[in-house]
């Protein structure tokens, strides 16, 4: 899990939205999937929990710098 991950299920949304002001940074340290859409153990990602979680701000803030509606192995969707 990363802290943005953390922040998104948390709910805590002013840390969420500090955190999304260094992605870009992050994703030149990330080379596989960038901080915005890394998955958890189980495959969850800040914005999959955010949505879970009733987030509803945090979803927004996300989806708009970019997180994906990246697939959990079992079909789901963040905002299924």
């Amino acid at each position: 899990t990363t802290p943005l991950w953390a922040a998104a299920k948390n709910g805590h949304t002013l840390l969420v939205q500090h955190l999304l002001g260094n992605v870009g940074q992050w994703r030149i340290q990330e080379n596989v999937l960038g901080v915005l859409d890394a998955p958890s153990k189980t495959g969850a990602t800040a914005l999959y929990m955010a949505a879970e979680h009733g987030h509803e701000q945090i979803v927004i803030r996300l989806l708009a710098a970019g997180a994906q509606q990246v697939s959990m192995g079992d079909g789901t969707t963040p905002l299924w």
